[in-house]
């Protein structure tokens, strides 16, 4: 027997506490057909389903749940979700994610990061230094841009090693 999507769906978004609500959505999406049905939401419903999942897959900040309005700091671990749910959370998520090409809440960053100015390491673009954001140690990839004088002497040089080499 086929599950009723439209009906735990309505159940998502009309639950009085985020635990039955995020119970629902793990219904949903631990079944191949209820994956396929969250893809095809409306917009609207698509960015709330976005909101919910990011949410869930938080740890360690408060957010307001979108559906309840009220403020939670319930990460993944505490909704007691089993291994094949939390999986499917965040499969879901960022398929969503792509598909409508919005990045989730917690993947942009607000705050100010302080970053240190020695180079730990580099490539070809790019450099990567050490950092503090929120207190925490992170590491920083920070593009690096040629000005025109460069761009000059780097075709110069591979122009003069291609005709060299022949």
């Amino acid at each position: 027997m086929a599950k009723d999507y439209q009906q735990l769906w309505k159940e998502v978004t009309s639950a009085i506490d985020e635990a039955k609500s995020v119970q629902t959505l793990a219904r949903i999406l631990v079944d191949r057909e209820g994956r396929a049905f969250v893809s095809r939401l409306e917009p609207k419903d698509a960015e709330l389903c976005i909101k919910i999942l990011d949410h869930v897959g938080r740890t360690s900040r408060s957010f307001p749940f979108p559906v309840l309005g009220g403020l939670s700091d319930q990460g993944i671990a505490e909704h007691n979700l089993k291994t094949a749910e939390k999986q499917a959370f965040f499969v879901t998520l960022r398929r969503l994610s792509g598909y409508y090409g919005r990045l989730p809440d917690s993947i942009i960053i607000t705050d100010k990061i302080e970053i240190d100015d020695k180079t730990l390491t580099s490539g070809g673009f790019a450099d990567v230094r050490c950092g503090t954001y929120l207190g925490q140690l992170v590491a920083v990839k920070t593009m690096r841009v040629p000005e025109y004088d460069d761009l000059r002497r780097i075709r110069k040089v591979s122009t003069n090693r291609c005709f060299s080499a022949t």
